[in-house]
């Protein structure tokens, strides 16, 4: 809906209409002067009928006169459907009539105009109300329409302004000039499903009580105006936001000044992503998440390609693994069927290396079969195996997998070992030479590790309380593989329910599976470019406001969603001094 005479037509009072009200007016005055001089020179005494007849004319002079032309609502409201949560309140409520405020229409300059009196409610009412309407966005089918109405924009740059000066919120009347039967019966469904209610009738004129936006009027300090195009009146608590999560970690403060936080005891599950550009400061919020997190008692295991949290660790006493010289045993089973252990490797190297389906065939029968025949054996001695088959496919597979496989050849410890630490574990990815390893290679690392604490967490078993938080850094580089068959998309999955929190720390959102961000218990987006904040809306479909706050805002802002609430969060970050210290 764009324009306002899509969902409301106004009729001007015609001609005819006026003359019809001048004829009665002249019919009641007779009536009136026929009845006086009964009353005067007859014996009639004053009667009920007479003083109906003097309400009557009182009522009807204003319209017979008055040069303000009148309109009435012609046409149904079509405002009630919506596919978009939005705040209004959840249980019926009474509004108390301390309040008043007139509404009324008139037309300026082709352009339609409600024009609101306003006076302060009791702060009794303020409470009760604000404390229904922070149930909100659970009863969210109403308003999708109204919001677009709302952001066309002069209406919500007010309420903006209404909670960045700490503006009292107001509630009121309005009156509806002689709507039509059947409109007030619509009118009435409306009021009924946004949980307000008809006050009094007074001859024709309905008044329903709502509540409202204010602007600062200098002309009066007790009554306000506000002018607006939009049918906001039709929407109680638009303008309030809803009320924040409150406890688990902090991440800063909202733009209304109320801290924003992440409970991961409280969330549908503990997995997160992390979204900036270059220089945003990405890694330095996981800095401070992982210091909140063993706060809480949440230790922290980082996937650190190039070595971003040595420091950290240095400083809170955690430990930097070298996978270099620290080298976990990708075949070790933990309870898993030596059938699954294959496969998994398998895949990942077809999705990697780019393996033809028969070459992904013959590395999973080749590990089977050396399960079958061995207690131990490495990666390295499945390269030997296939090294004695001289075909052209397995000579291809051998070039393709050896500088992975080639660093798995003594491996010296577990990921149980790893997990069993009560300390914060950073994987550092370096070759033997001491250089950094190629994309390939570290996506084939991070998934050997990512599949060895998968089946660990599942041979553990259920927990209902996150114990470990997994930091995958540079996931755009570790994590870039084609459709739902990466390890990541398996954890994210399935690891809740084992206290496993995997949160993934990017720079390009389309370089991770999409539907990530469906699995993810929250996703915190950090400010960036214009054009780079415009490619995010794409993927998360974030409104237009936060894409602003997103763009124009400095290096320490950012938007936050969570599960289960579609309203981002814009955000100013608050991070620990010490992960500010421990950046590069």
């Amino acid at each position: 809906v764009e324009e306002i005479d899509e969902i409301l037509k106004f009729e001007e009072v015609g001609i005819t209409k006026r003359a019809f009200i001048i004829i009665l007016l002249i019919g009641i005055l007779s009536l009136i002067g026929i009845r006086t001089n009964l009353i005067l020179y007859g014996s009639t005494t004053v009667i009920a009928p007479d003083m109906l007849l003097i309400y009557a004319l009182v009522s009807i002079l204003p319209s017979a006169f008055s040069r303000t032309p009148h309109y009435k609502i012609i046409s149904p409201l079509k405002i009630l459907l919506s596919n978009e949560a939005v705040y209004t309140i959840p249980t019926p409520y009474d509004v108390y009539n301390a309040s008043k405020w007139v509404h009324q229409v008139f037309n300026t300059s082709g352009d339609f105009t409600l024009i609101l009196k306003l006076r302060p409610a009791p702060q009794a009412v303020l409470d009760a109300i604000e404390s229904k309407a922070y149930k909100l966005y659970e009863w969210g089918q109403a308003f999708d329409k109204l919001k677009t109405i709302t952001r066309s924009k002069r209406y919500y740059t007010i309420a903006e302004r209404r909670f960045k000066s700490k503006e009292r919120l107001y509630i009121g009347k309005a009156v509806l000039i002689s709507p039509e039967r059947a409109i007030l019966d619509q009118l009435t469904e409306i009021m009924q499903q946004l949980n307000m209610r008809f006050g009094s009738t007074l001859i024709k004129s309905y008044v329903e009580d709502i509540m409202y936006g204010y602007s600062s009027n200098p002309k009066s300090r007790d009554e306000s105006l506000f002018y607006t195009y939009d049918l906001i009146p039709l929407s109680p608590l638009t303008i309030i936001p809803p009320k924040e999560v409150i406890g688990g970690i902090v991440l800063g403060e909202d733009e209304y000044g109320r801290e924003v936080c992440i409970d991961f005891t409280k969330l549908p599950n503990f997995h997160g992503i992390i979204l900036g550009s270059t220089g945003s400061g990405k890694s330095t919020l996981a800095r401070s998440l992982i210091l909140d997190l063993q706060e809480q008692g949440i230790n922290s295991l980082i996937i650190d390609p190039l070595g971003e949290y040595c420091k950290l660790m240095e400083l809170i006493g955690g430990i930097v693994l070298d996978m270099s010289t620290n080298i976990i045993d990708p075949l070790e089973l933990h309870g898993l069927k030596p059938e699954s252990r294959a496969e998994s490797i398998a895949w990942a190297c077809s999705l990697i290396f780019g393996l033809m389906p028969v070459q992904r065939d013959i590395l999973k029968e080749t590990i089977i079969k050396m399960y079958e025949r061995r207690e131990y054996f490495t990666l390295k001695e499945v390269l030997e195996e296939l090294e004695k088959d001289y075909g052209t496919e397995v000579r291809d597979l051998v070039a393709r997998i050896k500088t992975a496989f080639s660093l798995f050849s003594s491996p010296n410890t577990s990921i149980s070992e790893i997990l069993s630490e009560l300390k914060p574990i950073t994987l550092v990815y370096k070759s033997p030479d001491g250089t950094i390893l190629s994309e390939e290679v570290s996506k084939f690392v991070t998934w050997m590790v990512l599949d060895q604490i998968y089946s660990y967490m599942m041979k553990e078993g259920i927990v209902h309380r996150p114990k470990i938080a997994v930091f995958i850094d540079e996931g755009h580089r570790l994590l870039r593989l084609p459709g739902e068959q990466s390890i990541i998309v398996r954890l994210y999955r399935e690891t809740r329910k084992f206290g496993f929190s995997i949160i993934t720390i990017t720079q390009v959102p389309t370089d991770i599976p999409t539907i990530l961000y469906e699995l993810a218990g929250f996703i915190v987006v950090l400010t960036g470019p214009e054009r780079y904040v415009r490619s995010l809306m794409s993927v998360l479909r974030i409104p237009e406001d936060v894409a602003e706050w997103l763009a124009f805002n400095s290096i320490g802002c950012g938007a936050v969603i969570r599960y289960g609430d579609p309203r981002p969060r814009c955000v100013k970050l608050r991070i620990r001094e010490e992960a500010l210290k421990t950046s590069r």
